[in-house]
């Protein structure tokens, strides 16, 4: 399926039938016989991955049809971003056009993971249809304590070094992101805090990221963080 593609101004074909079909959800507006059926169906542009804070680079797009199909033009389209962000419609506001397709731009918020934007026909909330897109920092979403060997919860005598402090950073699909740089903040109660081998590390191949840390002259609790601004789970805490 071709849909829209970033940069045109004409869309080339629509959604096979079926799926459409699938898509649908019932509206009605007054016709010149009586109330006339409207359907509101995505047209293009869900399942994008783009960088946080930007635009996604294909605009999000609905068709609204009539009971046997017919493109409707001049149906208002109420868009709304349920993760922050914001929106440009084009034109604004949202209305269909000749061939029923109504659009707008879609920029993603600061933070990664997962934004969900809707499209309803004006005054007639149950007509809706959902878009996913997906935001990234540095290729990835989220950032959370290795499964295997954190190096969470050590205890040992003053200026020891632990074992390494690890955390592991994925993308949307759970795969690791390599090259990703993550800081790490913290230390104790008091001047004797200890310190850290390094103020940033970067992901390895495997999406890891590690650091030591020597204890400080005086007993205490210590609590470490790896942080990743932006990211689902940042900051990792390790005590």
């Amino acid at each position: 399926m071709r849909g829209i593609m970033s940069g045109e101004s004409t869309y080339k074909r629509v959604l096979p039938a079926t799926l459409v079909g699938l898509l649908m959800l019932a509206a009605c507006e007054d016709g010149p016989t009586g109330p006339v059926a409207l359907h509101i169906a995505i047209y293009g542009g869900d399942g994008q991955v783009a960088p946080t804070g930007s635009m996604l680079p294909t605009p999000l797009a609905v068709r609204v049809t009539d009971g046997s199909g017919r493109p409707v033009p001049d149906v208002k389209i109420r868009w709304s971003a349920l993760d922050h962000g914001a929106m440009t419609a084009a034109p604004s506001p949202s209305v269909t056009d000749g061939s029923g397709i109504a659009m707008v731009y879609r920029t993603l918020s600061s933070n990664a993971g997962t934004h969900t934007t809707t499209a309803t026909i004006d005054g007639v909330a149950e007509a809706l249809v959902r878009f996913t897109s997906i935001a990234q920092i540095q290729g990835a979403t989220q950032i959370a304590l290795h499964p295997v060997s954190s190096g969470n919860s050590q205890s040992d005598t003053v200026l020891t070094t632990l074992s390494p402090y690890r955390v592991v950073v994925r993308d949307h699909n759970n795969a690791p992101v390599a090259g990703v740089v993550v800081s790490w903040t913290g230390g104790g109660s008091s001047s004797g805090s200890g310190s850290l081998s390094s103020a940033t590390s970067t992901t390895d191949a495997s999406g890891v990221a590690e650091v030591r840390h020597t204890l400080g002259k005086e007993a205490g609790r210590y609590v470490i963080q790896a942080v990743v601004p932006g990211l689902v789970g940042s900051p990792v805490s390790f005590e």
